[in-house]
């Protein structure tokens, strides 16, 4: 009698966890495609914005500061997601490569510019990060999210050929 009696607990176990795995299913498929709506909601701000004549260069690309990671150096950016990055240090963003030449140029420069700005579109928004940190910050940052470079291989390979050609950034 017992036996059965546990049996019976044990399968309506099961069958309530089905139900909440269901349920859990549901509420993570649900923030999922708010996420994307949201997501696309907002990027359709920056086509608009790129396709009507920004380009200053023929070669010019539209850098997107897709997300900030938490960290002590970033409390308060977190919030910046899908906006386009137009200047950094004063000097408008023309390319995802430009932009890594500017930033490594304020990092090897850090006595003299204490402080990166990102300036960022549609709300003119800015973020400002210290120039003397930033190195352990993203050491950090690549470190605990599991992230094995700073950068893609084509940017790693253009820095690497720019500063063993010139010793240095591009102008």
């Amino acid at each position: 009698m017992l036996c059965s009696h546990v049996g019976r607990v044990g399968a309506v176990g099961v069958v309530v966890g089905e139900v909440a795995d269901q349920r859990e299913r549901e509420v993570v498929g649900r923030r999922v495609r708010r996420h994307r709506r949201r997501v696309e909601r907002r990027g359709v701000r920056v086509k608009p914005r790129a396709a009507v004549g920004l380009r200053e260069v023929a070669d010019a690309q539209v850098v997107v500061l897709s997300q900030v990671l938490a960290h002590a150096n970033t409390i308060g950016y977190e919030h910046h997601t899908n906006q386009m990055v137009r200047r950094v240090n004063g000097e408008r963003v023309t390319s995802l490569q430009h932009l890594v030449r500017v930033v490594e140029l304020a990092r090897s420069n850090a006595a003299t510019t204490p402080y990166v700005r990102f300036e960022l579109e549609p709300h003119d928004e800015l973020v400002v990060l210290p120039t003397a940190t930033l190195e352990e910050t993203t050491m950090e940052l690549l470190a605990h999210h599991h992230i094995p470079h700073d950068r893609s291989a084509d940017l790693r390979r253009s820095a690497a050929a720019s500063m063993s050609v010139d010793g240095g950034v591009e102008p």
